[in-house]
């Protein structure tokens, strides 16, 4: 009885589901990168209920419907997003296991992937901006007025304070980068 009152106490997140891309990208990305098997991600209900960062996400890019929803369900407390603004974010986000995670930038691309203790956030008036398909380790801080370009990755406890070309993986800090376009190089930032 009780997922019954569940399914449709949640239709109305269900249909915003269907008519958001986005929103189906962030649920494909969760499903690529778990074991389907051991998470039932096929089931849009379980997954509001397992994955609280999930719903965090989702009440963030549903905005309005969001902010209703989101009075009835707890989100996840150790992860945020800016409250002051909206940030455009695109598809197929990934946060895994995002504990004390502060994703403060101007956009965040698409497939972006990040662990947990990461912030990327504000220094002296400017926020950073994320490209598409970046993946940013385990405590790892990116601040300032800065890009990160397209399939970039980011070491854990890497300190990244200056702009990042596309096809690179930066590590350290002061932040260095190891590879660029495949190959092997030491260039500091």
């Amino acid at each position: 009885m009780s997922y019954i009152i569940s399914i449709l106490f949640n239709w109305p997140l269900y249909m915003a589901l269907k008519i958001k891309a986005d929103i189906l990208k962030d649920k494909y990305a969760l499903m690529w990168y778990e074991d389907a098997s051991n998470f039932p991600t096929q089931n849009f209900f379980r997954l509001l209920a397992k994955r609280p960062y999930y719903r965090s996400v989702l009440f963030y890019r549903l905005r309005l419907v969001g902010s209703i929803f989101k009075r009835f369900y707890p989100t996840y407390r150790h992860f945020q997003l800016p409250s002051y603004k909206k940030v455009p974010i695109g598809g197929g986000i990934y946060l895994d296991h995002p504990f004390a995670t502060m994703l403060g930038a101007i956009s965040i691309g698409r497939r972006f992937k990040t662990k947990h203790l990461v912030t990327i956030g504000n220094n002296r008036g400017g926020n950073p901006t994320i490209g598409n398909n970046v993946f940013i380790g385990a405590g790892a801080v990116v601040c300032g007025s800065i890009t990160i370009g397209d399939n970039v990755q980011i070491g854990a406890n890497a300190v990244v304070m200056k702009d990042v070309p596309p096809n690179c993986t930066v590590i350290g800090n002061p932040a260095i980068i190891v590879r660029k376009d495949g190959e092997r190089v030491n260039i500091p930032l």
